[in-house]
């Protein structure tokens, strides 16, 4: 007979089953990821030191090296770019030069979810936002000093919101209704008729999602709810994980009770610890009530949801990638097909659904299609949490009638764009929109109109740029982003987005040929068609959209080396 094997024995497809909490337990103790401690996991997994090496070092958050006593990572990405984040950075790099590395690193981290209160930076892991450069160089002084200031706090701005079927009195009436009557049919005619969306950007029909899961013969499937919106601009989510967390939950059982699966996964991004702790706290309560769990309400139904954290990244928001997450291993987008609703999740069929689309599922099943189609704007119909940021007297969220105008959306409930200034350029939706000139502003926020503008309704996050800005430094921001957040994984993102960037830095240091704009324009082609996932699909759109609609000042650099806006020729990070 053999010998017992010295560690657990884990089937080998979740040998990586939760191996991002025993690598966070790790660095918490350690503050990094000790190479002994790698192959301590290694040998208790039965994987080979070089599989747990691959996973660490993928995550930005993971460190494979002791860090220095105070590291600060500053946002420079988009809203923050424009609300001060570079004087910021000056002010912390002057102030702390030639201070030993040991002791103190200054360096840029991408957007940490805090747009509405820009800039935003992290010190030793808490989280900073609207401070001024003297603040900022005050926390890290007191950080230096063993005392470090508390973290911002989320400043919820509470609101009365259509979405909320009862004002938080009575959750859950939704679940209740349908586990008593069983009518899974009545309930996606409600959400088809409502022509429920995915909120999170793509805009494919909700009910099309969860039928061709139901349909499959599957005795395995999942629901997610993916709650790592990461995107610069993209902070809706948020609040509503916040505000409306009932629903979200409400609406991801109701997901998973239609579609027959039995267990879902919350997928929240990491810098939400607030909002981690309201959900934990809320799905607490609903297994307690008996809205989750074994045996609903009494019945035989039966759906549970795990609170899954994620280990830190923009790519993990793509649903591919979002999943080899959860399995434990490198966030890299798989290769499509095979598609979601037949292979997902540990190969099984899958539903990811976006926190507003499931918080609008949710109150759909309660209200009915047509009380969200009684809301609109200029002849179309429905609800949409947007938000606003940049260059706007009043960044924030909102609760927005679909069709509202975006010059509106900006002026009525972003508060016209500060300090007086004239709208000069609008994202509809972040980097992944490209940017609209001030001319256009008066489009609706309307799925199909924005599609034959060029752009998107996307996640709505509305970044706001005044005059004075410069268009193609905007522009190399977003770019700059993609680059750094790309997996790697493909040829045509890994390579193509680091020349872009470094394409449009030259542009902006004088530092251009003739054949540069067609080269940008091939480049461009070549990551749309040759990319795996959205990430390098998308990232040709910043500079696309403002050659399109800002060429004149794209060929002020270039001819003139001159930037209208005094913005460019100044040197700059790579």
């Amino acid at each position: 007979m053999s010998a017992p094997a010295p560690f657990k024995v884990l089937p080998v497809e979740h040998k990586t089953d939760g191996i991002f909490e025993e690598l966070k337990e790790v660095q918490r103790k350690f503050e990094y990821l000790p190479a002994e401690e790698l192959k301590r996991i290694a040998v208790s997994r039965g994987l080979a030191l070089r599989d747990v090496h691959a996973i660490a070092s993928y995550y930005p958050h993971f460190y494979l090296q002791r860090p220095a006593r105070v590291t600060v990572k500053i946002c420079d990405d988009m809203s923050c770019h424009l609300r001060g984040a570079p004087a910021l950075q000056r002010k912390l790099e002057q102030r702390f030069q030639g201070m030993s590395e040991d002791d103190l690193t200054i360096r840029n981290v991408s957007c940490v979810g805090r747009c509405d209160h820009a800039p935003s930076f992290v010190i030793n892991d808490r989280y900073y936002d609207g401070f001024s450069p003297d603040e900022a160089v005050s926390a890290v002084v007191q950080t230096i000093g063993g005392v470090p200031p508390r973290g911002s706090i989320y400043r919820l701005h509470e609101m009365p919101l259509a979405t909320d079927p009862c004002g938080g009195e009575k959750p859950y009436s939704a679940l209740k209704e349908f586990v008593r009557s069983r009518d899974w049919p009545g309930l996606l005619a409600k959400i088809k008729t409502a022509g429920l969306r995915g909120m999170g950007g793509a805009g494919y029909p909700t009910n099309q999602k969860w039928e061709s899961v139901r349909n499959s013969t599957s005795p395995e499937k999942y629901i997610i709810c993916n709650a790592d919106e990461s995107e610069p601009g993209t902070i809706k989510d948020r609040f509503i994980l916040t505000q409306l967390p009932h629903l979200v939950i409400e609406g991801m059982a109701l997901a998973g009770l239609y579609t027959g699966a039995k267990r879902g996964y919350f997928y929240i991004r990491h810098e939400y610890q607030e909002q981690e702790d309201i959900i934990r706290g809320e799905l607490s309560r609903a297994c307690q009530n008996g809205f989750l769990g074994k045996n609903i309400l009494g019945t035989d139904l039966s759906f549970e949801i795990t609170l899954f954290v994620s280990p830190g990244g923009y790519i993990c928001g793509e649903e591919t990638a979002l999943l080899e997450a959860i399995e434990g291993k490198r966030a890299e987008p798989r290769n499509k097909p095979p598609f979601m609703a037949a292979a997902g999740l540990w190969g099984k069929p899958t539903v990811i659904n976006n926190v507003e689309t499931l918080a609008f599922a949710a109150a759909i099943a309660a209200k009915g299609a047509d009380w969200f189609n009684s809301h609109g704007a200029n002849g179309f119909t429905g609800l949409k949490f947007a938000g606003v940021s940049g260059d706007v007297e009043k960044p924030g969220i909102y609760e927005v009638p679909m069709g509202t105008k975006y010059s509106d959306f900006i002026d009525q409930y972003g508060g016209g764009v500060s300090s007086g200034r004239k709208l000069l350029a609008f994202a509809p939706s972040g980097p992944s929109s490209g940017y609209l000139p001030a001319s256009m502003a008066d489009l609706p926020m309307d799925w199909q109109t924005m599609n034959k503008a060029g752009s998107m309704v996307g996640s709505s996050a509305i970044v706001v740029c005044a005059e004075g800005r410069c268009m193609l430094d905007m522009a190399l921001n977003a770019v700059r982003f993609y680059r750094n957040e790309s997996c790697g994984k493909c040829v045509p993102c890994r390579l193509g987005s680091q020349k872009m960037v470094e394409i449009l830095e030259g542009w902006t240091r004088g530092n251009s040929g003739p054949s540069d704009i067609p080269l940008v324009e091939e480049l461009s082609h070549a990551l749309r068609q040759g990319s795996i996932c959205g990430l390098g699909q998308f990232l040709p759109a910043p500079i696309q959209s403002v050659l399109k609609h800002f060429r004149a000042e794209v060929e002020e650099h270039l001819t003139n080396r001159r930037c209208p806006a005094g913005v460019c020729f100044k040197g700059g990070r790579a």
